[in-house]
């Protein structure tokens, strides 16, 4: 008994609601429109694979490079505890046993600057000292976040003026926003090609290059960050 008082109760909750009149956002008249917003940044954070080689100067030890190469980026001004960090050290002392050549040694570093002006004051430090394979892997901003929530705050704000000229263009203006749908994100970064895959910057010179070309002067191209928000607007 008490299950179907309850049950009877419900309905005619449902009923009184039904016969008051109110309406959802779905039978509101509404304007729907799509903000955009593209943002171009500067990197500051520009990544370079160093390697190091004895065969590549077969009359000095790795050791000695590796000083030299250290000493020459401090003079620079680069941050050796923070932006300078070694990846890899590998010989080929496995290659000696079998076929009785030389050993040799290898070391791989990541450096990374914070301007073009920086690179290529890099490369140019690490020609003078005998360093030509270098790649400059990948570009970055260190606040690329504080970018994208100014790019979506961008975008919503051009949905609004958008939806404020298109209903003032027939008399009417907009009401409260009754939904805001983020469209999708995309983020372009340099040296990727169409497809997406990294595409290195590759600074290798030969020895006859080093003694008689500097480095070359950087402009990297910018990363672009593009929003897209869908919003509704109640029309008064």
């Amino acid at each position: 008994m008490r299950k179907l008082i309850c049950m009877f109760l419900v309905f005619s909750s449902m009923i009184t609601l039904a016969q008051s009149g109110s309406k959802n956002f779905l039978d509101v008249n509404y304007i729907e429109v799509t903000g955009k917003s593209i943002k171009e940044i500067t990197p500051d954070m520009i990544y370079m694979n160093i390697l190091i080689s004895e065969k590549d100067n077969k009359r000095v030890n790795l050791k000695a490079i590796e000083k030299r190469m250290i000493k020459s980026l401090g003079k620079i001004g680069v941050n050796l505890k923070k932006d300078l960090k070694l990846r890899d050290f590998s010989s080929n002392f496995q290659h000696y046993f079998i076929k009785k050549t030389d050993v040799k040694l290898t070391k791989e570093y990541e450096l990374i600057v914070h301007s073009g002006v920086m690179a290529s004051k890099a490369l140019e430090s690490l020609k003078e000292v005998g360093v030509a394979n270098v790649t400059i892997t990948k570009l970055r901003y260190s606040k690329i976040e504080e970018v994208r929530l100014a790019a979506k705050i961008a975008a919503i704000k051009a949905a609004k003026e958008k939806a404020t000229l298109l209903t003032n263009e027939i008399g009417e203006s907009i009401g409260k926003v009754l939904y805001i749908r983020e469209q999708g994100d995309y983020t372009e970064y340099p040296l990727r090609d169409k497809y997406g895959q990294r595409r290195p910057l590759m600074m290798r010179m030969s020895s006859d290059k080093l003694s008689r070309e500097s480095a070359p002067s950087i402009d990297f191209q910018q990363i672009k960050l593009e929003y897209s928000v869908s919003a509704r607007f109640e029309i008064k």
